[in-house]
């Protein structure tokens, strides 16, 4: 997939760089982060968050959200079950700012 396919169906304004800008991207690594059987897609940017795009199972409309803070330049990730609670974390690997790791949250009952 082309990121231009992507880009194209966001809606302005939900994208981390500001209302109606798009991020330049440094990474991008498609995986299933949410439980919810479909593939998402994380994306690296330069001085901004980085985003996890989480598909609405179409494969075609996915909704970003911001993952971190806008220091550095994300450069790439490692996703494991780092802390063995069966759900996926993510390392980022950023220059200019000290890397991090994104531990998931079990989800809380009724969610």
């Amino acid at each position: 997939m082309q990121s231009s396919s992507l880009t194209d169906r966001l809606p302005a304004g939900e994208t981390p760089c500001g209302e109606g800008a798009y991020c330049p991207a440094t990474h991008a690594r498609p995986r299933h982060v949410n439980r919810d059987g479909k593939i998402d897609i994380i994306v690296g940017n330069v001085e901004a968050p980085s985003t996890i795009y989480f598909n609405d199972g179409s494969g075609r409309q996915y909704r970003p959200v911001p993952l971190g803070d806008n220091r550095g330049t994300a450069y790439g990730f490692a996703i494991a079950d780092l802390d063995r609670d069966g759900l996926p974390d993510i390392a980022v690997a950023r220059s200019e700012a000290p890397s991090v790791v994104y531990f998931a949250d079990p989800p809380s009952p009724g969610r």
